[in-house]
């Protein structure tokens, strides 16, 4: 099994809460990234996660692996992350989070029965 594609998504919800003390603004915003891998068995794994307070930069920074991760085997996910790591810290400096999402949808295959077949 191969990963073809890793697809990033921007988002943010923006929420009212109620709150005890009245403030300026009760606003909330929530933004995450939405992480998708792809193999070519048809297999997807998805992941939430963090975005900081821009969203959008973020996912650029997720979409940085993409190139990294494609052609790779997805169970050699302990090996992807300690290579991943030792490329990232010389060249991109991405935050440490960027890669969290990837590994979780990584083992969302596995757990969910992906085959080494």
């Amino acid at each position: 099994m191969k990963i073809t594609s890793l697809d990033v998504r921007a988002c943010s919800i923006s929420t009212s809460r109620s709150r005890p003390i009245k403030l300026r603004d009760s606003t909330v915003q929530l933004p995450f990234l939405v992480l998708s891998i792809h193999t070519d068995e048809g297999i997807t794994g998805t992941s939430l996660g963090f975005a900081g307070r821009t969203p959008l930069a973020a996912a650029h920074l997720a979409a940085a692996a993409r190139s990294f991760l494609i052609g790779r085997d997805p169970f050699e996910r302990i090996a992807l992350w300690n290579e991943y790591r030792h490329h990232d810290r010389w060249w991109n400096l991405s935050p440490i989070w960027i890669y969290g999402p990837i590994d979780v949808a990584l083992w969302e295959r596995i757990l969910a029965g992906g085959s080494r077949a």
